[in-house]
């Protein structure tokens, strides 16, 4: 927000999205779901790839088109 990324609000709910996913699969290994691995797994995979590899990539971009460090 505060270098005007033109994408942001998009962007802070995907954070939004991931970390209440994370949280539900928390909750339900707290409660004895063993499938919970294979979820959470799957979580970070599709986070590491899409969102850092690309997402974040475009936040970046932006960053250095105003030459913020």
């Amino acid at each position: 927000m505060q270098h005007d990324f033109p994408e942001y609000k998009a962007h802070k709910e995907e954070h939004s999205y991931v970390t209440q996913e994370a949280y539900d699969l928390y909750m339900k290994y707290k409660k004895g779901d063993e499938s919970t691995s294979f979820m959470v797994a799957s979580l970070i995979k599709d986070w590491l790839f899409n969102h850092v590899c690309y997402e974040d990539k475009k936040y970046g971009k932006n960053l250095n088109s105003k030459r913020v460090t």
